[in-house]
């Protein structure tokens, strides 16, 4: 979740210091990026199907470190084209300066972080209900 939410952090800063100009002045930039987001979307797709159909809950698997957790929800994040999509093309016409765009990108962060919380909440209150993980 926090690794989305600084996803979401760093996107707000590149528009606001202007990629939607950028990606104007130079559509190959824009291009290159959609082809980014592709192949990022393909290689999670190849890591998904290669797993196992089932899903379990290993109590003694080894978690990941913070650091790769979080790189992997920024990286989501940037080469996310429905995110990109939104923060280029839609959220600049109700922010008419840096700060009007800084306070809309602050308060959609904290929302989806808030909702993002309150889902993982829901998830683990719901499976220490069934025995499906020690929470």
């Amino acid at each position: 979740m926090l690794g989305v939410s600084c996803g979401f952090t760093l996107m707000i800063v590149l528009v606001g210091a202007g990629l939607a100009k950028v990606f104007e002045l130079y559509p190959i930039a824009h291009t290159v990026l959609k082809y980014a987001s592709c192949a990022y979307l393909l290689y999670l797709a190849w890591m998904t199907w290669r797993q196992s159909a089932q899903v379990t809950l290993d109590s003694s698997a080894t978690p990941q470190s913070a650091t790769k957790v979080i790189t992997s929800g920024v990286t989501l994040n940037l080469l996310n084209p429905k995110l990109t999509l939104f923060f280029v093309a839609f959220l600049p016409h109700f922010a008419t300066t840096s700060a009007s765009m800084a306070w809309l990108g602050g308060v959609f962060t904290v929302m989806t972080l808030v909702g993002d919380c309150e889902t993982a909440r829901g998830e683990r209150r719901r499976g220490s209900r069934e025995g499906t993980h020690g929470g």
